[in-house]
């Protein structure tokens, strides 16, 4: 992974730079709202509570957005007026939260799983205005950790909490489609924007009846460093 990430950053910035009229660079932060799909259904396989002669053992099971942070630094190549491309790296917390409750015991457990990625995003930009832009393309993901953690309540109203590290459980590289839009503020080098992650890597190791994928919204601001020129 040492050896992909620079020759990727490489690429992107020797390709796009020869023909670019401008090129900015800038810093990112927002607020992750993840979730899992089938991040339940996970949940129920790891407490191995599903099989065939019991197929209800769970009487609820849902999960729920987990919020999380993104972070990090970019390069805004411009093409033309209206059409650039950015290339990022990226920090990012995914993951899902979920609930499962266990019929006629009174047992209730709420788990956290938090996915943290390397992220290497590039972007097509379109400019409807001078400071309103949409963006859309695809994200390569190098997983940096994973941590399940849990609270679980009895019927004796004991609450007990632990937490065990499973990054083995995933696997360490994932794609997603990316769309979202932003607005500059005028006259001032920072800006907001909102991003859709869209995974589409079966996230775990072992092979399920369904799939796991990454779904996130971003929520954020951004800082363009000023051209001194």
């Amino acid at each position: 992974m040492k050896r992909i990430i620079p020759s990727i950053a490489i690429l992107l910035l020797t390709g796009y730079t020869l023909t670019a009229q401008k090129v900015s660079y800038g810093f990112r932060a927002a607020a992750n709202f993840s979730k899992v799909t089938n991040a339940a259904f996970w949940a129920e396989q790891e407490h191995s509570v599903i099989s065939n002669e019991f197929p209800t053992v769970i009487e609820a099971s849902k999960s729920q957005i987990l919020p999380g942070f993104h972070g990090g630094a970019f390069f805004n190549i411009e093409l033309s007026s209206q059409f650039s491309i950015q290339p990022e790296a990226n920090f990012n917390m995914y993951g899902s939260k979920t609930y499962l409750k266990w019929p006629g015991t009174g047992n209730e457990t709420t788990e956290e799983q938090r996915l943290n990625y390397f992220s290497v995003p590039v972007l097509l930009q379109y400019r409807l205005s001078k400071d309103f832009f949409l963006e859309a393309g695809f994200q390569l993901d190098f997983l940096l950790s994973a941590k399940r953690s849990y609270r679980s309540t009895n019927s004796s109203h004991e609450t007990f909490t632990g937490e065990t590290t499973n990054t083995d459980s995933y696997k360490k590289q994932g794609f997603d489609i990316n769309f979202g839009a932003g607005y500059q503020i005028p006259k001032l080098p920072v800006g907001v924007f909102f991003r859709y992650n869209l995974g589409v890597t079966n996230l775990p190791t072992m092979t399920w009846d369904k799939k796991l994928e990454n779904r996130t919204a971003q929520l954020g601001v951004f800082f363009k460093v000023p051209n001194k020129k």
